[in-house]
């Protein structure tokens, strides 16, 4: 920022100053502040006496016509502030100028009327001259004694002609006394006679900070009762009166506050600091973009064909055996036909009378006989309502057995209704697409272990620099010293840290998504959920660590890089186990 800023437009444009008005608007407050030198130079170069100018500056440009300064002259040299005061003696015709200070030098100087406060309220108001006279203690007379001129001569030189007055201070060079400001009219003849005996004295008046003090006195003594007399109320309210709603107000309360305070710090802190959203944000996310397009230039995806598969008992596997059971009439038609499409199909079949237990002793008797020959076989009930069920019964250790004992029963429904007919059964699977496999299997695998780390190396270690910052420069202690308990300070801290990691995370998953999909997660669209939930967990861990590392160091850049070194040291060799 320039001293220049002054004809830059966004102050004047506040004010409705148009473009073409800058250098006119700008140029006369440069001359009545006498910082037309220093027009060129960098506010960073500025002493600051020259910034307190440059805020008053700023404050006058666009013509404006109620000034409110607090303070202004605060840390200026003496040759300084007079120049200020110089210019606001200037600027008060056309201005009106609120002014408030503690120098009662500068309220006298520059003011036309000045308020006196205490206890909250203004106790007086007026010009310097009245309030001088109203509150004012008279005058000082100070004379130098000699040889000719002891104590007691001055005393009884002063009092024959002010008899009121009174001595205030005595010294071995100088003696003080004390004149009413009712005297003023024997001043006269006190001189005239002090200057005839040669006597070196001087006189001065109340001064503004006489004044200040005699109010001070006052409003002292009027509030002194009254503050004790609030205190015991206030007392008493606290610990006699106070209902159950007062009192969880007054247990909870000031945590609240607390905690606003310190979520408000860290907000403020992120916004300020550029390299803490560096390290949080941008940089896990192009490490991560990064990474996922490494994997992506080695994966090989491809699709695979399938042929057309007939089931066809007899062309699979060759001569079988087989079963059927019904004995109730109704089932007689049906199981003759059952019985003619088995055999039609090189099928042995028999007709059995259990045919659980005729599985169970084909088994006994040979069982590798039983696992190739015995594929197929069909049950035909009759229930009490003369519904016929059927059952296609199969052996599952072969291929296939399942769909050509349902095509044997279906092929016989038909022939039992049409006398005729056949029942062709295809297998045609569909392609089996995006197979993933990669080009070099240790590229990604390397390329995993060192950037996957080191994305969430930087996220964990960003965490750890603010304690550290915070600690090294007694903020901490400040803050506890203040009243935050130790608790909230480190639960306040980890919850905003964790809702930036939070944010990091989702961020973090979508280039996975995006990028590298099917690779990762396959069909299985949920196990992303399932990634997204390791991250969140991992923050929860890894942030309690970055504050317990953060114990070890009181520089912010040996931490960060402490934290990143074991954060991959640890990861790679994790990742490797896996």
């Amino acid at each position: 920022m320039e001293l220049e800023k002054l004809r830059q437009s966004t102050f004047l444009q506040i004010k409705g100053i148009a473009w073409k008005d800058l250098k006119s608007e700008v140029t006369p407050i440069l001359d009545i502040l006498r910082l037309t030198e220093k027009r060129d130079v960098l506010a960073k170069d500025l002493s600051a006496g020259m910034m307190r100018k440059l805020n008053l500056g700023i404050a006058l440009v666009g013509g404006s016509k109620i000034l409110f300064l607090d303070e202004p002259t605060t840390g200026m040299d003496v040759e300084v502030k007079r120049s200020v005061w110089d210019a606001l003696l200037e600027m008060r015709r056309d201005r009106t100028i609120i002014l408030t200070t503690h120098q009662m030098e500068e309220a006298d100087t520059l003011g036309d009327r000045i308020a006196i406060m205490a206890g909250g309220e203004i106790q007086c108001y007026g010009s310097p001259m009245f309030l001088k006279n109203r509150f004012g203690i008279g005058y000082q007379l100070h004379i130098v004694k000699d040889e000719s001129l002891k104590l007691k001569t001055i005393s009884s030189l002063v009092v024959k002609h002010i008899p009121e007055a009174k001595v205030t201070d005595e010294t071995e060079e100088e003696v003080s006394f004390h004149l009413t400001p009712d005297t003023d009219s024997e001043f006269g003849s006190l001189f005239e006679e002090l200057e005839e005996k040669k006597a070196k004295f001087g006189v001065t008046v109340t001064t503004m900070e006489d004044v200040f003090l005699k109010i001070a006195e006052i409003s002292g003594k009027k509030y002194g009762h009254v503050d004790q007399e609030m205190e015991k109320e206030e007392t008493e309210d606290v610990y006699g009166n106070l209902s159950t709603y007062r009192l969880n107000e007054s247990l909870f309360r000031p945590y609240l506050f607390s905690f606003s305070a310190l979520m408000t710090k860290r907000f403020h802190y992120f916004k300020r600091h550029w390299s803490i959203l560096l390290a949080q944000l941008v940089l896990p996310f192009l490490l991560t973009c990064f990474c996922l397009f490494i994997v992506r230039s080695d994966i090989a995806t491809f699709a695979t064909e399938f042929n057309p598969l007939e089931l066809d008992i007899h062309a699979e596997y060759g001569n079988t055996d087989g079963f059927y059971y019904g004995d109730k009439p109704a089932t007689t038609a049906l199981t003759e036909a059952y019985k003619s499409v088995l055999e039609s199909n090189g099928v042995s079949v028999v007709n059995v009378t259990d045919p659980l237990q005729h599985v169970l002793d084909y088994g006994k008797k040979n069982i590798a006989k039983y696992l190739k020959n015995l594929l197929v076989g069909g049950t035909i009930d009759q229930d009490g309502n003369g519904n016929l069920n059927l059952t296609a019964w199969f052996n599952g250790e072969p291929y296939h057995t399942a769909p050509m004992s349902l095509l044997l029963m279906h092929t016989a429904l038909l022939q039992k209704v049409t006398n005729s007919g056949e029942i062709a059964l295809t297998n045609a699977p569909l392609p089996e697409r995006n197979r993933v496999t990669f080009k070099a299997p240790a590229k990604p695998r390397i390329a995993a272990a060192v950037l996957v780390p080191l994305t969430f190396a930087f996220l964990t270690a960003s965490f750890a620099l603010l304690p550290i910052h915070e600690r090294a420069t007694k903020a901490k202690l400040l803050q506890l010293m203040c009243g935050v308990p130790g608790v909230l300070y480190w639960t306040t801290m980890f919850l905003w840290d964790y809702l930036v990691h939070c944010v990091v995370c989702i961020l973090l998953i979508i280039p996975y998504a995006v990028l590298v999909h099917y690779a990762f997660f396959g069909i299985h669209s949920e196990a992303m959920g399932t990634a997204l939930l390791l991250m969140l967990l991992y923050g929860v861990s890894s942030i309690p660590f970055s504050y317990l590392f953060s114990l070890l160091f009181r520089k912010g850049n040996t931490g960060f890089f402490a934290v990143i070194g074991t954060c991959i040291i640890v990861g790679s060799i994790c990742i490797v186990m896996v």
